[in-house]
């Protein structure tokens, strides 16, 4: 390389294995990283032929930066079927999941439902306008480790709950947070109709999704 001139020689440069290492469970203030939000769905395979779509997005752990690094990052699924389990609950009224995130941000609109493949979910791109809307917001839940799996073996930080804000700052900010869930609920409605023909667009020749209608 000329004098002067400055690069990445992979000749001299030393080589380094990637390693991610969990980093302790407990109890975190987690930064909703909006711009993040992400609608997917999970690969077809023998045991998931259908497969319905979710809402991915991460969430920054504050205080888990070291030697002066960043803070480490979350990632987190948000399901968005209204079909119980076999214990009867929903998937989105876990403490993990929408229900809990919505106590956790003090925000309780409601999200309006599609029916993908013959079921009932929650509207994904609804969710993810509503996650947009809360970008940077902190909030308080428990981050445990997970053991790998056979499609990923690596250990891995999870969200097994959200917590709901302290009481006296629910008092103090119950007024605001009226107004302004009234308010997400009616751009909600304003916007569904637009949000479920962008859902419907087929795409590689998958059936488009229906709006659920009363049974």
């Amino acid at each position: 390389m000329a004098k002067g001139e400055s690069g990445f020689n992979t000749g001299s440069v030393e080589k380094k294995k990637y390693n991610f290492k969990p980093f302790a469970q407990g109890d975190y203030e987690l930064k909703l990283l909006g711009e993040t939000a992400d609608v997917r769905k999970a690969a077809v395979t023998k045991k998931r032929p259908n497969p319905l779509p979710y809402v991915a997005l991460a969430f920054e752990a504050l205080g888990t930066g070291e030697d002066g690094g960043k803070n480490k990052r979350v990632y987190h699924n948000l399901f968005c079927s209204l079909n119980p389990d076999k214990n009867g609950v929903q998937m989105p009224a876990r403490a993990d999941q929408i229900k809990g995130l919505a106590d956790a941000l003090g925000s309780h609109p409601t999200l309006p439902s599609t029916m993908v493949n013959g079921v009932e979910c929650i509207n994904p791109l609804v969710v993810k306008k509503w996650l947009e809307k809360h970008d940077g917001e902190v909030m308080k839940g428990h981050v445990r480790i997970q053991k790998g799996t056979d499609e990923y073996p690596d250990p891995k930080n999870v969200i097994s709950e959200f917590f709901e804000p302290e009481e006296e700052d629910e008092e103090s900010e119950k007024g605001e947070e009226g107004e302004e869930d009234e308010e997400e609920a009616e751009e909600g409605e304003e916007e569904v109709d637009e949000l479920e023909e962008e859902v419907k667009k087929p795409k590689s020749g998958k059936k488009p999704i229906e709006k659920a209608g009363k049974k």
